[in-house]
C-alpha cells in the first residue's frame, strides 16, 4: 500500500472510529464535511433502474473486521497492519463486486460505442479514398 499522509490516516482514523462506533450500536460523532457543499449537485430525478442488491457478508468471513469492531478508542488507533489485514481479506469481494461493475456498464456501454465506431470508421474511409482520388486527380 502506498504511504499516506497524516491527514489521510486521521481521515482513515475517523471512518474506522465510526464504524466501530455503529458496529457497537453508538451514536457516532457528528460528522464534518471536508468539501464544499455548494459543489455537490441536488438530486432532482427519481432511480427508476433496477434495484440495488447488497452481498451478505458474516463479520466471520472477515477476521480482521472483527478485530476493528472489538478495537476500543481508548486502545488508539487501529494498527494499520489490522487494516492492511481487511482489505486483503476482501480482495476478492472488491475484485468480484468491480467486475460485475465494469460487465454491467460495458453492457450498457456497447451499443451506443458501436454506433460511433461505425460511425468514424465510414468517416475515416471517405476520408481516405477521397484523398486517394484527389492525389490520382480523379
Amino acid at each position: 500500500m502506498s504511504e499516506q499522509t497524516p491527514q489521510e490516516n486521521q481521515e482513515l482514523a475517523k471512518v474506522l472510529s465510526r464504524i466501530n462506533a455503529l458496529m457497537r450500536h453508538e451514536i457516532p460523532e457528528t460528522a464534518t464535511s471536508t468539501f464544499d457543499d455548494q459543489e455537490v449537485p441536488l438530486l432532482t430525478e427519481v432511480y427508476e433502474g433496477e434495484p440495488l442488491v447488497f452481498s451478505a457478508h458474516s463479520i466471520d468471513e472477515f477476521p480482521a473486521l472483527r478485530q476493528i469492531a472489538s478495537h476500543s478508542e481508548s486502545e488508539g488507533r487501529i494498527p494499520p497492519e489490522v487494516v492492511e489485514l481487511l482489505l486483503e481479506e476482501m480482495k476478492p469481494v472488491i475484485k468480484l463486486a468491480v467486475k460485475n461493475a465494469v460487465e454491467e456498464q460495458l453492457e450498457k456501454a456497447t451499443p451506443m460505442l458501436c454506433i460511433k465506431l461505425e460511425a468514424e470508421l465510414v468517416q475515416s474511409l471517405r476520408k481516405r479514398l477521397q484523398s486517394s482520388l484527389e492525389i490520382r486527380g480523379i
